[in-house]
């Protein structure tokens, strides 16, 4: 790893216990790229992994938000939800144990719809309410000391049936 301001390195080795120690190799060996021996088809990296960029959060991270522009920040939160979105589609298995998976895509698919539009706001609302009645249903009655009134719920006018299966 090269050092700030300088034609110097530092080893960084995963192998080696030792730091900044860089050891010779033995020996060397050379190989034909092609699909015989090494599956080369299989080198092609991470870019573009959606469950990688949900699970870090790559667009939150690097500039905390708020201290970019209103539009930045959407921006990155769409990047997430839309990761998240596919992360779930491509392997329902991540959620299935903690939610139904069918409902939460349809839930990200809602807040992805409406996002760029002037009913997002009413529509994190309506996921918000469906939220606090999934959690009832699950048997979760406080969230971080918060009471969830279902009678505030039920007169609020939101349905979860427009996610779950009843």
């Amino acid at each position: 790893m090269p050092l700030h301001d300088s034609r110097k390195y530092c080893v960084v080795d995963g192998v080696l216990s030792e730091f900044n120690y860089e050891k010779t190799y033995t020996d060397k060996m050379d190989y034909t790229m092609n699909l015989k021996g090494i599956n080369v088809a299989v080198l092609s990296g991470v870019p573009g992994n959606d469950l990688h960029d949900a699970v870090m959060a790559t667009s939150l991270t690097g500039f905390d938000l708020g201290a970019t522009s209103p539009q930045e920040d959407l921006d990155k939160l769409y990047q997430n939800l839309v990761a998240t979105r596919n992360a779930v589609a491509q392997n329902p298995g991540l959620v299935s144990s903690v939610d139904d998976p069918q409902a939460l895509l349809k839930m990200l698919d809602y807040a992805i719809q409406y996002w760029y539009t002037d009913k997002r706001n009413e529509a994190l609302e309506v996921l918000a309410k469906n939220e606090a009645q999934l959690n009832l249903r699950n048997g979760v009655n406080t969230i971080n000391g918060v009471d969830l009134d279902p009678d505030d719920l039920a007169l609020s006018g939101i349905s979860i049936k427009k996610f779950l299966p009843m």
